[in-house]
């Protein structure tokens, strides 16, 4: 039996499949990767070395632990074939955004099942993951999943309903930061610097000031002020953006990523009534 097996051999598995495979123990015979894409299970076997492969979905219910790593359109079609194999023995780990645990407890009835949201710096195992399971999961099996995301970054239990919410603030965080480290490099290349330097100096500045917020027991804002020399530089710089807005426009940016999370929910909950 493998440990672990993915069904969907995306970005996000990817991410994951790595961070496993720099557990202490985890051998890429012990991970099974299950998607119809045979060129992109070839490029996987080359990355991570031998890892086990199929094109059969049904094969991954062969480890201890499954990943549903499948975009949340094919959630159906991967639940619906899967079905035919899964029981109360499987446990069951999905992490498409948006999709309850009510929805896959009807696709996959008496399944060990957790509903994940992890985000995608996970590659460099800097993730973020939270995560719920259903009653059926055993606290022996929530320590294990516990740990496997904790192999990526930082995990916690929570609530379903807060979900969303995460769905919306670190699982789409990379991209809103991503956004923020290219208008900064832009900036520098606008002034005078060439690319490389501007792009190294945006992607150090965002890494150093997560870091200082980890470790200060200070609000972030208290850290901000600290940079903001009376009469200075960077006062001028947080006054224009306080004129276009930024921080509601960040904090609209999060609410309207919550309401599509909300939204595709409630199109699962709504399925087969």
């Amino acid at each position: 039996m493998y440990k672990f097996s993915f069904i969907g051999s995306g970005n996000m598995a990817e991410a994951l499949i790595k961070g496993l495979l720099q557990q202490p123990g985890m051998q890429p015979g012990d991970v099974l990767c299950c998607d119809t894409d045979t060129q992109r299970l070839q490029l996987l076997q080359e990355r991570y070395g031998n890892l086990a492969t199929s094109t059969a979905a049904l094969d991954a219910l062969q480890a201890q632990v499954t990943i549903l790593s499948v975009k949340p359109p094919f959630i159906g079609a991967v639940a619906a074939e899967i079905s035919q194999g899964a029981g109360p023995d499987n446990l069951i780990v999905s992490v498409a955004a948006g999709i309850p645990l009510s929805y896959l407890e009807r696709q996959l009835p008496g399944c060990k099942i957790i509903r994940a949201m992890p985000n995608t710096a996970a590659l460099v195992g800097a993730g973020v993951t939270a995560y719920t399971p259903n009653a059926q999961v055993s606290a022996e099996e929530r320590q294990q999943v516990q740990e496997f995301f904790s192999g990526v970054g930082l995990a916690c239990e929570l609530p379903e309903a807060q979900l969303d919410v995460v769905t919306a603030l670190s699982g789409g965080g990379p991209a809103y930061l991503c956004l923020v480290a290219e208008a900064l490099s832009d900036a520098g290349v606008r002034l005078g610097l060439p690319r490389a330097a501007a792009s190294s100096l945006a992607a150090q500045v965002l890494a150093g000031t997560g870091k200082m917020i980890q470790s200060s027991a200070e609000h972030p804002a208290v850290l901000r002020e600290n940079v903001c020399s009376p009469g200075g530089t960077t006062i001028e710089g947080v006054a224009v953006l306080e004129e276009h807005a930024v921080r509601g426009a960040f904090m609209q940016a999060v609410e309207a990523a919550h309401t599509k999370a909300q939204q595709l929910g409630e199109l699962y909950e709504s399925h087969d009534r």
